[in-house]
C-alpha cells in the first residue's frame, strides 16, 4: 500500500513540475545554414586561427549573419596500389605504370 502511495505521490509531483521545468526552444526566424569552406594561404596551408570578424557571407548582396565558426581538421588518407608480376613486367612498362599511378594519385587524392 505504502508502495503505491509513493508511487502516487510522486507521478503527482512529476506532473505539476514538468511544465515549468521543460526547456523552451526558441524557434529561427531562418533555417541556419552549415556552409563548409576552406581557407588556405598561397602555398596552400590551412589558415587555422579564423573567427568571425575574418569572415564575410553575402546572399544577393546582403550581408547575412554568421553564427559560428569552428575549425575542423581534414582527416588523413592511406592509399595503397599493389600491382602483381602477372599484370606488369618488369623494366619500361613498370615505369610507365608507375608515372600513370603517381600522376593519379597526385590530381585526384
Amino acid at each position: 500500500m505504502t508502495m503505491r502511495l509513493a508511487a502516487g505521490v510522486l507521478a503527482g509531483i512529476l506532473a505539476v513540475l514538468a511544465p515549468c521545468c521543460a526547456p523552451v526552444l526558441a524557434e529561427p526566424t531562418r533555417p541556419l545554414v552549415s556552409l563548409p569552406v576552406f581557407v588556405t594561404d598561397a602555398r596552400g596551408h590551412s589558415i587555422r586561427n579564423l573567427g568571425l570578424p575574418d569572415i564575410e557571407i553575402a546572399e544577393g548582396g546582403t550581408p547575412q549573419k554568421i553564427a559560428s565558426v569552428t575549425f575542423r581538421e581534414a582527416a588523413s588518407r592511406r592509399v595503397a596500389i599493389f600491382l602483381d608480376e602477372y599484370h606488369v613486367s618488369p623494366g619500361a612498362s613498370t615505369a610507365r605504370a608507375r608515372e600513370a599511378l603517381t600522376a593519379f594519385a597526385v590530381r585526384h587524392l
